[in-house]
């Protein structure tokens, strides 16, 4: 069988568009390089890598929505867990808690005033509220008020200050 020029042509094209295609998917962080030991109680922010390195609460991890699943597999089912996102109006946090509720999580809460609440609450409580990162996203400064009907549902929510006395009595930072 000769192989003709259109065909050698043909399988370069080829070759080269899977070669460059995968730098086009977004990146999404694998299970595997969360770098986070076995512990009693996590504190989960599942917003996206750029917004968790901006500002997130100190003692959390980042564990994106599309992977809390794959993430609390294998994890004790006794263990605590807080779910966190941006803030009153972002959604993510109840869904993620929801997942690990039907996963057979019982110590479940949703902390839905978010990375904005807890950066305001820096601001006039310094040290109490601690966050990480260089807090630059608008939506940290911006108003971000609890709604005034909440949605009914089988998740249990979390205020900021039953958060914070969370974290400290579980060790994940200092008072």
């Amino acid at each position: 069988m000769k192989t003709t020029s259109k065909q050698l042509i043909t399988a370069f094209a080829l070759s080269g568009i899977l070669i460059i295609l995968p730098a086009c998917w977004p990146y999404t962080k694998k299970v595997e390089e969360i770098e986070s030991p076995a512990q009693s109680m996590y504190v989960i922010n599942v917003l996206d890598k750029d917004s968790y390195n901006d500002c997130r609460i100190a003692g959390s991890i980042n564990v994106p929505f599309e992977i809390v699943e794959t993430f609390a597999k294998d994890l004790d089912r006794n263990t605590e867990m807080v779910v966190y996102c941006s803030n009153y109006m972002c959604s993510a946090s109840g869904a993620a808690a929801q997942k690990l509720k039907e996963m057979g999580f019982e110590n479940v809460w949703a902390y839905e005033g978010g990375t904005a609440e807890w950066y305001q609450m820096n601001q006039t409580a310094a040290g109490k509220y601690p966050v990480i990162g260089t807090c630059k996203a608008s939506y940290l400064s911006a108003a971000n008020e609890k709604p005034a009907e909440e949605a009914h549902s089988s998740v249990a929510v979390i205020s900021a200050e039953e958060l914070q006395q969370k974290m400290v009595s579980g060790g994940l930072f200092s008072a």
